[in-house]
């Protein structure tokens, strides 16, 4: 049994232990994580959270606790840069330097559950890849509100709308088989038929 309630009566035996215990429970919010995923409700509105970055982000704010630092400073944009700044570091000596040790196991521990399943290198993505994905992901990603589309349409950026001319709507209804005659009016109402009428009073709703 380890002795936990005084330091200086361990042996080193002990220590190592005592170390090795409080590292996996550190890090076991990344360790115990299967996949990553949107929090997700069919059809409904649903708020987007990428569950091994968020267990990444618990780890290394534990660490960053345990290494004496004020917790309510860590934020995304720290945790990027602490992890740009890792090669700077013995990542391989936990003697020397356990907060770095033991954080750069936790990436490589999230860099692991990213690449289950494809054939990438233990490496892959460099630790520069994963500081910009996080920076990214806190910025502009997380807690985003996303809405499926109807069925039977598709979601595509902005961006590309830019390229796509407007529509003429009396062309399209003719396009579509409707009376050449028609008005303007029937005419835009063939292109927002009742059917998605849900779907957009549930954007209104966001």
């Amino acid at each position: 049994m380890i002795k936990l309630e005084n330091k200086k009566n361990r042996t080193k035996s002990e220590e190592k232990k005592y170390q090795t215990l409080h590292l996996d429970w550190i890090i076991s919010g990344v360790d115990n994580l299967e996949f990553s995923k949107p929090v997700t409700k069919s059809s409904e509105p649903n708020v987007y959270i990428d569950d091994k970055i968020e267990a990444l982000f618990q780890s290394a704010k534990n660490l960053w606790e345990e290494d004496g630092y004020n917790p309510e400073e860590f934020d995304g944009e720290l945790l990027a840069i602490e992890i740009e700044d890792l090669s700077n570091h013995k990542v391989y000596d936990l003697k020397a330097d356990p907060y770095h040790y033991s954080l750069n196991r936790a990436v490589q521990i999230y860099r692991d559950k990213s690449n289950r399943g494809t054939n990438n290198m233990y490496t892959y993505p460099p630790n520069e890849v994963i500081a910009e994905k996080i920076r990214k992901y806190y910025k502009e990603e997380r807690e985003i509100i996303r809405v499926s589309p109807p069925e039977g349409y598709k979601t595509i950026p902005i961006e590309k709308l830019k390229a796509i001319p407007n529509i003429d709507e009396r062309e399209y209804a003719q396009a579509m088989g409707y009376d050449e005659e028609c008005s303007d009016d029937e005419a835009k109402n063939v292109v927002g038929d009742d059917a998605d009428e849900d779907w957009y009073e549930s954007l209104k709703n966001v």
